[in-house]
């Protein structure tokens, strides 16, 4: 299932749904009077709920790092979809277990669903973290976990939730997400550490030698990666071809750096339609390595490259979280509640009035017309590039 269809399920069944459970949960709260006090965590299984987005989970890996330094002893199992497994792999350090929801269709979201949800029933929880705060979705794996306490978020409203979880955390879009998710680790008595190095995801020796191999191979010393893609959440992320491909002449021209495309396996054939030309004329020092690393490979490639150019996407998120030097270019969404805020990276974002509409509408209101990333030039990127050289 594409976004689209995911987003018109989760509203068609989800209120209703979520209406009906909250009142059973209302009704049960008042006859079984649980205890819904905080314990410390030690020994106890607590859950960690988000879906959708690499990014957000990216975002909230140093929390996991925190949450296990504070409670060694705690049984973490992450619930996320099957499409985050080598992302998952990268954390297991600081998880204990992950069951995943399958969602390329509806069938096999049903199917996987209901598996999660009895299997969270068997391993009685103490708390379930629910980091998805625009689905209905996840609020009934939730209540259905049984577990004791249920930490959720919300943007406007919690009433339809009352019954459904036990504590409430506002959303508050315009902090940074890390402090978002801080909020719910506090009440855990879990504080944040600041991730002033590289997030140690795990990355296996065969990634690395992998990595080093395409180096020696194609006779890679500094290289700069750019992502110009999006994910279907909302492709209107996406820059203008030929602004990155502006940019990538100026890279070739002004700098000694190896340009490398990257994406997913899924993108690679886009990568090569849109950049054949450049491709073609500058096989030397243009190179398509979209799909070609695994996620662990990538992370590992993006710690040594001399900078990363990308619109707002789950690589962007990667590259943070490894301390890569950036340039980011945003419109759909907001910087100041997603990016990173350092010295070695620059945002660019013309705030138009539709701006930001990702997560506050269902549909883009430009219709795919995206004149906030559009209204972002080369000149300005090229002069962010000449800013990061100079550093």
């Amino acid at each position: 299932m594409n976004y689209r269809t995911k987003l018109f399920v989760d509203r068609i069944i989800g209120p209703p749904v979520s209406l009906l459970f909250n009142m059973i949960a209302l009704a049960a709260g008042a006859v079984l009077r649980r205890d819904h006090s905080f314990r410390p965590l030690d020994g106890k299984r607590v859950v960690v709920c988000k879906i959708v987005g690499m990014g957000s989970i990216v975002e909230v890996a140093p929390h996991l790092l925190s949450l296990k330094k504070k409670y060694p002893k705690a049984i973490v199992t992450f619930v996320t979809s099957s499409s985050n497994k080598e992302l998952m792999q990268m954390l297991s350090e600081y998880i204990d277990e992950v069951l995943y929801v399958n969602d390329s269709s509806f069938l096999k979201l049903a199917l996987s669903t209901a598996d999660t949800i009895v299997k969270l029933m068997l391993r009685n929880a103490d708390t379930f973290i629910n980091l998805e705060v625009y689905s209905y979705f996840t609020t009934f794996i939730s209540i259905l976990s049984l577990s004791r306490n249920r930490y959720s978020y919300y943007r406007k409203s919690a009433a339809f939730r009352n019954g459904i979880d036990t504590h409430h955390i506002y959303f508050n879009t315009k902090r940074p997400l890390q402090e978002v998710y801080a909020q719910v680790m506090l009440l855990l008595q879990v504080e944040a550490i600041e991730q002033t190095s590289k997030f140690p995801f795990l990355i296996a020796d065969e990634d690395k030698q992998k990595v080093n191999e395409f180096f020696r191979n194609n006779n890679v010393e500094r290289f700069v990666i750019i992502n110009s893609n999006a994910s279907d959440l909302m492709p209107e992320r996406k820059w203008l071809v030929e602004n990155w491909l502006t940019t990538i002449e100026y890279l070739l021209k002004e700098t000694p750096f190896t340009v490398l495309l990257s994406g997913s396996s899924a993108e690679k054939a886009g990568v090569e339609e849109q950049f054949s030309e450049v491709l073609y004329k500058h096989a030397d020092r243009v190179k398509n390595v979209a799909g070609d690393f695994g996620l662990a490979a990538y992370t590992f490639l993006l710690r040594h490259a001399e900078f990363m150019i990308s619109n707002d996407s789950g690589p962007l998120h990667l590259a943070f979280s490894q301390k890569t030097k950036c340039i980011s270019l945003w419109g759909p969404t907001d910087p100041a509640h997603l990016a990173l805020k350092s010295k070695n990276n620059y945002e660019l974002y013309k705030e138009v009035y539709c701006s930001p509409c990702l997560h506050h509408a269902d549909k883009p209101p430009c219709k795919g017309n995206n004149i906030c990333m559009k209204n972002i030039t080369s000149a300005e990127v090229i002069e962010k590039i000449q800013l990061l050289q100079n550093s």
